[in-house]
């Protein structure tokens, strides 16, 4: 009796922990991303599209934070598509069976992987730290 008792508590106790976890973080990264920043984000995301909502966006990953550039997984409800993406810098290969690519957020705009090495907004060792990731 004692042990069934202790099964159902642990089972409801895994139930309500697993609704309650609020916090993104990348599954692979101890670093979580605090309100402000998904919501400085997300509403940049919105602000280059009329047909959007905040609650249209979302971050589905947050890899960090590197000197005020953000490295992220951004979706929204209006991306459609399910083909392949893949995107090479700097030697390192990133590729997804679906279309949601890594995307880095600085300044309040958007950049592909590529765009932001080209800028200078990302180095070797935070293509390296993401690549662990990844």
């Amino acid at each position: 009796m004692l042990k069934k008792f202790v099964i159902i508590i642990f089972i409801s106790m895994s139930i309500l922990l697993i609704g309650c976890n609020t916090s993104l973080r990348h599954p692979r990264s101890s670093e979580l991303i605090n309100d402000t920043l998904e919501l400085n984000i997300r509403q940049s995301y919105v602000n280059r599209s009329s047909d959007l909502s905040i609650n249209d966006v979302f971050i589905s990953e947050y890899f960090g934070t590197f000197d005020d550039v953000s490295v992220i997984v951004i979706r929204s409800s209006d991306a459609v598509g399910d083909a392949i993406w893949q995107e090479e810098v700097s030697g390192y290969v990133f590729k997804r069976m679906v279309y949601l690519p890594i995307t880095v957020w600085a300044n309040n705009s958007f950049y592909s992987l590529t765009d932001a090495y080209s800028l200078g907004l990302i180095n070797n060792s935070i293509l390296s730290f993401i690549y662990k990731l990844y």
